[in-house]
């Protein structure tokens, strides 16, 4: 789990099981449920991270908190580099014509997601004009109108996809 979005995906997928089995809320007895059930969930060195410092015979934390774990493995799996490497892979993303504009766009939102300050909607506006063709981007300001300070996000996409075809 070295990225972000790699332990937030694992994480929505854990929590949305905990909550088809009604293992949610505030008592002792489901968090302790949560963490028991989570071991099951995880594998490799997560796993032995777990059964380190979690169930293990000489762990320093005698009762654990289902969110004291997450913090945990955030701390022990997602590394700063890769967040860099996300702020990095977000400027350099690329529009590819053999892909188009929609996976250019998963791009930028795919590296955005594993930045430590996830940017606004106009960040990621700027980056998307920037990396797509100039006379796509051209296009869309002189033949559409459209203009960051009032059009969104969601606005540009649309038109970029409709140039495209």
């Amino acid at each position: 789990m070295s990225k972000f979005k790699d332990l937030e995906t694992w994480l929505v997928t854990v929590m949305n099981r905990f909550a088809l089995s009604w293992l949610g809320g505030p008592s002792s007895q489901v968090n302790q449920l949560q963490v028991d059930f989570l071991q099951s969930w995880l594998e490799g060195e997560a796993l032995g991270w777990y059964n380190r410092h979690v169930v293990g015979s000489n762990q320093a934390i005698t009762h654990w908190y289902f969110f004291n774990i997450i913090e945990g493995l955030y701390d022990q799996f997602v590394h700063a580099s890769s967040m860099q490497d996300a702020r990095e892979g977000f400027k350099k993303a690329a529009y590819l014509p053999t892909v188009g504009v929609q996976s250019f766009y998963n791009s930028l939102l795919d590296h955005a997601q594993n930045m430590a300050i996830y940017p606004d909607d106009y960040s990621i506006l700027e980056q998307f004009l920037t990396g797509i063709p100039q006379a796509m981007a051209t296009k869309m300001f002189k033949n559409f109108g459209l203009s960051p300070e009032i059009h969104s996000l969601d606005d540009f996409i649309a038109t970029a996809k409709a140039i495209e075809q």
